[in-house]
């Protein structure tokens, strides 16, 4: 009688054992999870909750970086280190044939949409041709030289740039002429058929008329019918329907 009265006393400790253990996992597993934090979740889980934030910063981000090479802004304010030289100098095919050959590159993309546009004024009846575009620290350095020697540098500062002020180091600066004004470069382009078609196409091409007319005070140059800058599109598009500079461009 004692013994059985054991036995059933063991049984029901162990039930009792039992129901605490299950009690004991359960209550774990449930406080557990709910203090725990993002940190202590495995990476696949995190993954799957994020799958393409950063992948598309990341292709966001190099398109940032691709548009602010475009615009760079390279004037007497904010220069470039005299060991700049853009990676992707490209040759170009039109060209004055009796000025310096070290000129005749511009950055790849500048380049390509430079072809397009002398295709496109040839379309219309006209010839274009690039009498200058990059130039290296030492040339402007040289051609800087040059006109302060011969008219002073208050006069020089109107229209030629100090080293790593020239936006033609930045390989995305272009100075076009035409057979009408003896390939040189003069305002009277300004008054041709051919700089009329320039200012009012060249933003089809991602160019702009960088030195306009009524604007010095603000480039800081005189008016220059004759200099193109590359800004790629839809830049060029905005700033020549709002008749602005590069600088009010980027101002705003």
């Amino acid at each position: 009688m004692k013994r059985r009265r054991k036995n059933k006393r063991n049984r029901g400790l162990l039930l009792v054992a039992f129901f605490v253990v299950l009690a004991t996992i359960f209550f774990t597993k449930i406080v557990g999870n709910s203090l725990l934090g993002d940190k202590d979740k495995p990476e696949a889980l995190i993954s799957s909750e994020q799958p393409s934030q950063e992948k598309t910063n990341g292709e966001k981000s190099e398109e940032v970086i691709q548009n602010q090479e475009m615009l760079i802004l390279v004037n007497k304010q904010h220069a470039v280190d005299a060991s700049y030289i853009p990676e992707d100098l490209a040759p170009i095919k039109y060209f004055a044939s009796d000025r310096s050959a070290q000129s005749r590159f511009m950055r790849q993309e500048a380049s390509e949409h430079f072809h397009q546009l002398v295709e496109g004024a040839k379309e219309s009846g006209y010839e274009l041709v690039m009498t200058t575009a990059y130039r290296s620290y030492e040339f402007q350095n040289t051609l800087y030289t040059n006109y302060v020697n011969k008219y002073g540098q208050a006069e020089a500062d109107t229209f030629s740039a100090k080293p790593g002020q020239s936006e033609h180091q930045t390989g995305l600066a272009v100075d076009i002429s035409t057979p009408t004004v003896q390939y040189r470069l003069t305002s009277e382009l300004g008054e041709t058929a051919e700089g009329q078609w320039m200012a009012e196409h060249a933003h089809e091409y991602g160019f702009i008329l960088r030195y306009p007319k009524g604007k010095e005070d603000i480039t800081g140059y005189q008016y220059e019918p004759w200099h193109l800058r590359y800004v790629g599109q839809p830049a060029a598009d905005e700033i020549y329907e709002q008749g602005i500079t590069l600088e009010e461009y980027l101002e705003e």
